[in-house]
């Protein structure tokens, strides 16, 4: 079959399916609002939002939540990982260490530290793979 003629039959038939879907829902789809597209364009656009590793790592080490940890474990580095579940934990190089919540604030600012060291290639680890030194 010629692929020209393959290809205007799809364009047809979607063509088609969403102008009836578009019927009988009665909503319009977002592919004929072009305001929905000036909207998500501009929004991809939009620079993210820059974060300063030390800034972030100044925020974990005043965190009330791991405030017993790093009191525990003076003296000692402290290694920051990434786990497979999406959480991230702090390891002590006495062997003591603190697994963060998924969703908390305070994971999300470990998991923000150490995909910024990573990409920035600071405070990597010498001795541990895909580690970041928050205490060394």
């Amino acid at each position: 079959m010629n692929p020209i003629a393959v290809t205007e039959l799809t364009r047809l038939g979607s063509s088609l399916l969403s102008r009836g879907i578009e019927s009988i829902s009665g909503k319009p789809s977002p592919q004929s609002d072009p305001s929905v597209f000036a909207n998500e364009l501009s929004s991809a656009e939009a620079k993210p939002e820059v974060i300063d590793i030390e800034d972030v790592k100044s925020q974990l080490l005043k965190d009330p939540t791991l405030a017993n940890f790093f009191k525990q474990n003076t003296d000692n580095t402290i290694h920051v990982d990434r786990l497979a579940d999406g959480s991230m934990r702090l390891v002590s190089s006495s062997g003591d260490f603190f697994t963060l919540e998924k969703n908390s604030k305070v994971c999300q600012l470990a998991s923000d530290f150490h995909t910024k060291c990573l990409e920035s290639n600071k405070n990597l680890s010498p001795s541990r793979t895909n580690s970041v030194l928050l205490i060394s």
